[in-house]
């Protein structure tokens, strides 16, 4: 079983790790953390691993090793953290974690959301430039889904054909 648990942490691209919380140190780490982040584990198990984190998220990543060392966090609570590549720059990882009291470790795993934060932002943007051009004019605006069912209209089109939201 153990090997087998060896082969399937070598084989994802998922970041996982075992987390002293008292030494603020990682003590495992599987190989994905060299392709996403370009630290080698010698370098990754040598520091603290708030070296890692970007400052800002620091007052996050306290507050849920508190709340795991509690036991207030949940099952396997999930929070967004960015970590420092070798390059300098921060991927975005939602990290979810577990305290083992038997062991005095956090594990956690962390999947790479950067490209997907990004464009959830970028559509939220879009949205809002959209709203903020539909709602500014007194054109009727109104979109319709494929099966022509009003899924959008502006204020201009209610008043132009006197329905509201419901």
């Amino acid at each position: 079983a153990e090997a087998l648990a060896g082969r399937l942490a070598a084989m994802t691209h998922d970041l996982l790790a075992a987390a002293s919380i008292a030494e603020r140190r990682l003590v495992w780490t599987n190989p994905a953390w060299y392709p996403l982040l370009g630290w080698s584990d010698g370098e990754l198990h040598a520091a603290p691993y708030d070296r890692f984190l970007h400052p800002d998220d620091l007052p996050v990543v306290r507050e849920l090793e508190a709340a795991l060392l509690d036991g207030r966090a949940g099952d396997r609570p999930e929070t967004d953290v960015r970590m420092r590549g070798r390059d300098g720059a921060y991927r975005t990882f939602a990290v979810s974690a577990t305290y083992s009291p038997a062991d005095e470790l956090v594990f956690l795993c962390g999947k790479h959301v950067t490209t997907r934060r990004r464009t959830e932002e970028d559509l939220r943007s879009a949205e809002e430039r959209y709203r903020a051009a539909t709602d500014s004019t007194h054109d009727g605006v109104v979109s319709a889904d494929i099966n022509g069912r009003i899924i959008f209209w502006n204020g201009g089109a209610a008043a132009i054909f006197g329905y509201s939201e419901a």
